[in-house]
């Protein structure tokens, strides 16, 4: 099971690792902006996804409401 595991976990690595490798190329060769991540003043931009600090702020805030206040430690 814990070889299953491992193998699976490096394939999804080289897959993400290819991913952006082919988009760097992909990107500088068509445009010349080939950044991989970009801060802004009210977002930051991973490869071509832009994600504004709001949406990040209401995911934390909605996620906030499951955890608990303290942590028990047995």
């Amino acid at each position: 099971m814990k070889r299953i595991v491992l193998i699976l976990l490096t394939g999804m690595t080289v897959f993400c690792v290819g991913g952006v490798v082919a988009y760097y190329n992909t990107a500088s060769f068509g445009y010349g902006t080939a950044n991989l991540i970009t801060f802004k003043e009210n977002a930051v931009r991973v490869l071509d996804f832009e994600i504004e600090y709001r949406q990040i702020r209401d995911a934390v805030d909605a996620m906030e409401k499951y955890l608990p206040d303290k942590i028990i430690t047995i």
